[in-house]
């Protein structure tokens, strides 16, 4: 049986900051989701966004554009990781949205979809590291369903901000130029 380790963010004042956006009902979902990826793109280490910038990440783009089904993108997902020596949690953000993506019918929504997945998947796992600490904490988080509801919401913010940002990416860009756009975007808001 295999355990799963739950690593806090870093105890820094963007991270604390987060906390207190959690804990404040005066603090709107689109500003978390703007503080979450300000304190998450500045730390000494750990940046998450360097990893998405990856040329693996863009690669997985391209599996999900070609593959006919989620278990054959699922091997060349595992096969790419492998060539490329990329192992990181970005490499299981990545598996799941190449999952959704695949699973989306109209092949030319499949990199949209990937983005937004990618994106969602990724905030889901930064908020996730310290959301949990703030049950009970305030009206806002008084319960664990009120606590997964703002999580949620927070996700979902992020991947529409990203969606907005990546359509206005030039259809050329490389992978690390676009990423570094739709992260730019997070941060600001």
């Amino acid at each position: 049986m295999g355990t799963s380790i739950s690593q806090k963010s870093p105890r820094t004042l963007s991270w604390q900051a987060v906390g207190t956006a959690y804990d404040s009902d005066q603090v709107p979902v689109n500003r978390i989701c703007q503080e979450v990826w300000r304190a998450a793109t500045n730390q000494e280490a750990g940046d998450l966004s360097r990893d998405l910038a990856s040329p693996f990440i863009g690669s997985c783009v391209q599996i999900a554009e070609k593959s006919q089904s989620i278990p054959e993108a699922m091997r060349a997902v595992r096969i790419e990781a492998v060539s490329q020596k990329h192992a990181s949690i970005a490499t299981s953000l990545a598996q799941r949205a190449v999952a959704a993506a695949v699973a989306v019918q109209n092949v030319s929504d499949r990199k949209s979809t990937f983005i937004s997945s990618l994106i969602y998947e990724a905030s889901n796992y930064l908020v996730s590291r310290d959301i949990s600490g703030h049950v009970g904490r305030s009206q806002r988080t008084s319960s664990v369903s009120a606590t997964t509801s703002l999580k949620d919401s927070v996700c979902r913010r992020a991947s529409e901000v990203a969606s907005a940002a990546f359509s206005k990416v030039s259809k050329g860009a490389e992978w690390s130029k676009a990423m570094g756009q739709v992260v730019a975007s997070l941060r600001e808001g």
